[in-house]
C-alpha cells in the first residue's frame, strides 16, 4: 500500500511541476505590441544617432534565450541610454533582443552589425551594442 501511496505523489509531483514549467513558458512569449513599440524606440535612437542606422532589423529572443545559446553573449559589455558600460547579464533575463545588419555586412567590420536591448513590459530601448 505504501509503494502505490508513494507512486501516486510522485506521479503527482511531476504533473504540477510540468504545468509549472508550461505556464512559464507561456509568458516567456513577448507582447506583440511591446514588440512594435521596441522597434519604434530602436528606429528613434538611430535618428538620434545615425552610428545605429541599420538597414534590416528583426527581434531575435530573449536575453535569457540568446545567452542560452552563446555563452560569448553572455560576456558582451552594453552600452545604457544613459551612457554607461554593464555587463549585459545585468539586464532582467526576459529583455527582448533585436538584431540590426548593415546591407552587404561582414565580420569584423565595426558597426556593421548591432544588438538593442528592450524592456518586455513597455518595449522601451534600455541599451545597444554595436559590433565587430
Amino acid at each position: 500500500m505504501k509503494t502505490i501511496f508513494h507512486k501516486i505523489l510522485a506521479t503527482t509531483a511531476i504533473c504540477l511541476a510540468a504545468m509549472g514549467l508550461s505556464s512559464c513558458s507561456a509568458q516567456a512569449a513577448p507582447n506583440q505590441a511591446a514588440l512594435e513599440l521596441a522597434e519604434q524606440q530602436i528606429r528613434l535612437q538611430r535618428q538620434k544617432n545615425p552610428k545605429l542606422s541599420y538597414h534590416s532589423l528583426t527581434y531575435k529572443a530573449t536575453l535569457q534565450e540568446c545567452m542560452a545559446g552563446s555563452k560569448l553573449f553572455y560576456k558582451q559589455m552594453v552600452l545604457t541610454l544613459q551612457d554607461k558600460w554593464i555587463p549585459v547579464h545585468e539586464l532582467p533575463p526576459e529583455t527582448l533582443v533585436f538584431r540590426g545588419e548593415k546591407e552587404g555586412f561582414k565580420l569584423g567590420t565595426l558597426g556593421g552589425a548591432g544588438y538593442f536591448f528592450c524592456s518586455p513590459e513597455t518595449g522601451e530601448l534600455v541599451a545597444y551594442v554595436r559590433m565587430r
